[in-house]
């Protein structure tokens, strides 16, 4: 027989009261513990990172910095590798399965832009388009091959513009699929 809907209420009031010493008997060290994981998890990618993108460091003399404006400890798998090398900061991000890769200027540090739009931007700005990242290694290759023209275009204004007018079209794009979406499940 189901229970009567009155009763969730105060089952779950029960289990609040049941559940809170828990919370703080535990709570510090479980914030501990994911706290150390994240931290390990950060070491680990950071080495990644070293290995697969050594180019950076060996040719362009780039530096691990702090990861600014960036929660810790990230939420699920996350992780995040900020790099600083003749004037740009590069940073690496991982978490659930994805990938990528965000650059912006030491002199605009909070304009950050994804690797693979800029580089789009700086080959075909009349059809910029999203390729996706595979991993560090591809990453590298293309700050090797696109160095100087990303220390170029994160300069530029009219890069900026180039990529704000991608944006607003992506944003339109978005806002039809998920339109068509709700029409075709919601009839909406």
């Amino acid at each position: 027989m189901p229970l009567p809907k009155a009763v969730f209420p105060v089952i779950s009031a029960v289990l609040e009261f049941l559940i809170f010493p828990l919370r703080l008997l535990f709570g510090p060290l479980l914030n501990y513990l994911d706290k150390r994981l994240a931290r390990r998890e950060q070491e680990e990618f950071e080495r990644k990172i070293r290995r697969d993108a050594e180019s950076l460091f060996q040719k362009h003399g780039a530096e691990v910095v702090p990861n600014e404006g960036v929660p810790f400890p990230p939420s699920f798998d996350g992780a995040f590798v900020t790099v600083r090398a003749d004037g740009m900061l590069i940073r690496f991000e991982k978490g659930r399965g994805d990938f990528n890769v965000r650059v912006a200027s030491v002199e605009r540090p909070n304009g950050w832009t994804d690797l693979e739009l800029l580089i789009a931007a700086i080959e075909t700005p009349d059809d910029v388009r999203r390729k996706g990242m595979a991993d560090a290694w591809v990453a590298g290759r293309l700050l090797d091959g696109h160095w100087d023209d990303l220390k170029k275009a994160l300069q530029s204004d009219s890069t900026h513009e180039v990529l704000r007018a991608f944006r607003a079209r992506e944003e339109i794009y978005r806002k039809a699929a998920e339109r068509e979406l709700n029409r075709h499940l919601y009839g909406k």
